[in-house]
């Protein structure tokens, strides 16, 4: 309700039952309260109310797209976005320069057409209709757009995206490139099977 001081109304901004400002309207004269001006003014307060609350969560929505796109496209980890169905709708630059293409050229395009495999079939199609998420490390990968099908090693991991309804609508792939650390790995191995070799044979 409006309170009268001073020929000054102080109407409040109510969303989800907490203030978050208030109207201050300011009369030329001194003036009784009135209590019809007082139902003509509190519709509008709503209604400015409603306008602020939205102002206020698309500017918190616009900062939060604008980091998250900052990280998507500055970032070294490989990503991709797709849908239901494992078509690509967006990849980020790593995700494309590993693959030597453009990110563009996969928008539309189904993942298993590029990177056909049953068992990655069976993967993506459990994370959907169980809504799991799954991670696998060091795995494989046969480059698309390299010559030869060079194989890179990267962990891996497959996140849902969930609708209002609780179905997945979409999917995120991110991949880590840890071929060089794979390689390390093999080359502390060999060296070690040979050190191994060489003290049996001395002890021998």
């Amino acid at each position: 309700a409006g309170m009268r001081r001073l020929g000054h109304y102080c109407i409040p901004l109510v969303a989800d039952g907490k203030a978050i400002g208030v109207i201050s309207i300011f009369l030329r004269t001194r003036c009784r309260r009135d209590p019809g001006r007082e139902r003509f003014l509190l519709p509008i307060a709503n209604a400015v109310a409603a306008i602020v609350k939205y102002k206020r969560t698309q500017m918190r929505l616009y900062r939060t797209n604008e980091i998250l796109e900052r990280v998507f496209s500055s970032t070294n980890f490989l990503i991709a976005y797709l849908d239901a169905e494992c078509r690509y709708i967006r990849v980020n630059q790593a995700y494309a320069d590993a693959e030597a293409r453009s990110p563009d050229f996969f928008a539309g395009k189904n993942h298993f057409d590029l990177f056909p495999g049953r068992e990655h079939r069976r993967i993506f199609a459990d994370v959907i209709a169980t809504g799991r998420p799954f991670a696998a490390y060091a795995k494989p990968f046969a480059s698309a757009g390299r010559p030869g099908g060079q194989v890179t090693h990267r962990d891996w991991s497959l996140h849902p995206v969930t609708g209002v309804t609780g179905a997945v609508e979409g999917l995120v792939l991110l991949l880590v490139d840890v071929t060089k650390r794979t390689q390390a790995e093999e080359e502390l191995r060999r060296t070690q099977t040979a050190l191994g070799e060489a003290r049996r044979l001395s002890d021998i």
